[in-house]
């Protein structure tokens, strides 16, 4: 599964629309801004609302409060795997809006916030969503090594076992061929202890 965020926004809607007061393309693409941005502008949901809409190909998680926060990613191909999607994706939503609200300039937002289009605030988001985006590519990796290896030590298993039960074949085999023999030397025995019983040597004169 793709948990990669291709694209992050903070944003202050208003009722003109909404004001971007970060944003980050972790792939570029004018797209995924116009798409992220067109979901969030349409949403009209109370505080802390937790939303992942799809977009086509894509999905926009949203997280709402007095900022709205989201971020955009692929859409899963299944259900379980949407759920498992959803609730990472509102785990970083929930991240971002811990950074965001520490920041003073944010602290009160009933003020005029023009002074925004001077400071960078995307730099916090940049480094969230760089980590983050790392983080998900190298777990999947991991998962294969340890698929694999587990495959491997199985495999070992397996032979071991095939191995056990070809010497548990061989112990039967030979333990029979044993009784076989210890039969025949018997079967020897008893013969020519009858043959000498019956047909003692006879003396010479």
């Amino acid at each position: 599964m793709n948990k990669t965020v291709y694209y992050a926004l903070v944003a202050l809607w208003e009722k003109s629309g909404c004001k971007i007061v970060a944003d980050y393309p972790a792939k570029k693409d004018p797209a995924y801004r116009a798409i992220a941005l067109s979901t969030v502008d349409g949403l009209k949901s109370l505080e802390n609302d937790k939303i992942s809409l799809d977009r086509g190909k894509y999905t926009v998680h949203v997280l709402i409060g007095e900022l709205h926060y989201a971020c955009l990613t692929l859409k899963p191909d299944c259900p379980s795997s949407a759920a498992t999607l959803e609730s990472c994706s509102q785990v970083f939503l929930e991240k971002m809006r811990n950074i965001y609200r520490e920041l003073p300039i944010l602290a009160d937002l009933t003020r005029d916030l023009t002074d925004l289009a001077v400071i960078d605030l995307s730099k916090p988001l940049k480094k969230m969503v760089d980590e983050y985006n790392q983080r998900s590519e190298i777990i999947p990796r991991l998962e294969e090594e340890l698929t694999e290896i587990r495959k491997t030590l199985m495999d070992g298993v397996q032979k071991l076992i095939d191995r056990g039960q070809r010497l548990d074949e061989l112990v039967r085999k030979t333990q029979t061929l044993q009784i076989m023999v210890n039969r025949l030397i018997y079967s020897t025995r008893w013969i020519f202890s009858n043959r000498e019983t019956n047909f003692p040597n006879k003396r010479q004169f």
